[in-house]
C-alpha cells in the first residue's frame, strides 16, 4: 500500500548486510513480514507491517555497499511514533552527524563515500546544506568523487541539481563522467524532477 507520509532514508550505521538487526528489531515489535524482493538488480529489500496504517522498509543497496530503513504511513504522526521505535532501537548515521562527516573528511575516497551517504539520508524535500555540499563535490578535481556525487544526487534529485549536471554533461574533461551526468539527467527527466 501507498502511504502519504514518509521518513527519509535512515542509513545503518553498519554497511552491507544489516538485516540481521532491522529483523530482529521487527520480531521483538511483532511486526509482520509482508516480503522481501530481490528482483531490483543491485538491491535487496524488505517490507514489514508495524499496523494496518504503516509500513517498514529495509533496504540493501550492494552497489553502494550500505543499507537503510524507512517508514512510510498514513499520517505524520503514525510515521514519526514508528520513527522514533526505530531511531532508539538501530544504530543509524543520522543526517547531522552524515554532514559533520562530510564537512571533516578529506581523503577523496572517504569523502566521496561520506557524500554519497549524505545523498541517501538526504531530506525528500529540498535542503540547502545537501544540495551545497553534493553539488560542490559535483566540482571536485578528483573525478572519483565528481563520480560518487552523482550517484548521490540519484538519491536525493532535487530539481536544482540540473544546471550543475548540465555542466557536468558538457563539460566534465573525463567521458565517464559527462556521460553519467547525462544518465542522471535523463533519470530526473523520467522521475518527472521539473527545471528549478
Amino acid at each position: 500500500m501507498a502511504f502519504s507520509y514518509q521518513t527519509s532514508k535512515l542509513l545503518m550505521r553498519k554497511e552491507v548486510p544489516s538485516l540481521d538487526e532491522v529483523s530482529q528489531l521487527a520480531q521483538r515489535r511483532g511486526w509482520p513480514l509482508l516480503g522481501d524482493d530481490d528482483a531490483n538488480k543491485g538491491k535487496y529489500e524488505v517490507l514489514w507491517e508495524p499496523d494496518p496504517s504503516s509500513n517498514f522498509h529495509y533496504v540493501e543497496d550492494g552497489i553502494v555497499r550500505m543499507c537503510y530503513v524507512s517508514i512510510s504511513g498514513a499520517t505524520a504522526s503514525i510515521v514519526q511514533h514508528y520513527a522514533d521505535i526505530v531511531a532508539s532501537e538501530l544504530d543509524l548515521l543520522l543526517l547531522p552527524e552524515i554532514t559533520e562527516r562530510v564537512d571533516a573528511e578529506e581523503d577523496p575516497l572517504s569523502f566521496g563515500r561520506e557524500i554519497i551517504r549524505l545523498g541517501i539520508a538526504a531530506p525528500y524535500t529540498y535542503d540547502g546544506g545537501v544540495y551545497a555540499r553534493i553539488s560542490g563535490a559535483l566540482q571536485s578535481p578528483d573525478d572519483r568523487v565528481r563520480d560518487m556525487a552523482l550517484w548521490a544526487a540519484t538519491y536525493s534529485p532535487y530539481a536544482e541539481y540540473r544546471p550543475i549536471l548540465r555542466t557536468v554533461a558538457e563539460n566534465d574533461q573525463v567521458p565517464r563522467i559527462r556521460e553519467r551526468a547525462a544518465m542522471v539527467l535523463e533519470a530526473f527527466d523520467h522521475a518527472g524532477v521539473a527545471e528549478p
